[in-house]
């Protein structure tokens, strides 16, 4: 079960994940990220302020939880440094997903740039159902601390 807890403690014996590492190219680790009832009905909860459960078989999961599975997609083996500000975040919805679906993402870095003492880089992440189609595409922009 993903857990939407920021207070990880797992992440503290993770190497942190430095800008340096940030190659244009690299490819992060593939996350295998289950759409869970208990999940959906967690971030519902959180981010809408209602436990009213998405019912039926063929519920759609709220698009907004990529946020959660894009962020663990590149730091499910690193932490984040402290002091870095996210300066954008697109989600892109390519097909539905649905509240038991099983997500297969892919993490990429899109490119990273050094100007004016500022070090931004750019992360897509990419959720494909089973079947191999992809259905929902998420690009993050985020300033690197020093």
């Amino acid at each position: 079960m993903v857990e939407l807890d920021a207070r990880d403690e797992s992440r503290s014996v993770r190497p942190t994940l430095l800008y340096e590492d940030l190659t244009p190219g690299r490819k992060f680790a593939p996350l295998v990220f289950p759409l869970e009832r208990e999940l959906v009905d967690r971030y519902q909860l959180l981010i809408e302020g209602t436990a009213e459960r998405y019912s039926g078989p063929n519920s759609l999961a709220p698009l907004g939880l990529a946020t959660v599975w894009a962020r663990k997609s590149y730091l499910e083996e690193y932490s984040m440094p402290p002091g870095g500000v996210l300066l954008r975040q697109t989600i892109t919805s390519l097909a539905p997903t649905r509240v038991g679906d099983v997500l297969y993402v892919q993490a990429e870095v899109v490119s990273r740039e050094e100007r004016d003492g500022k070090r931004n880089a750019s992360i897509r992440a990419v959720a494909a159902l089973p079947d191999g189609r992809p259905c929902v595409e998420v690009l993050i922009a985020a300033r690197w601390p020093r």
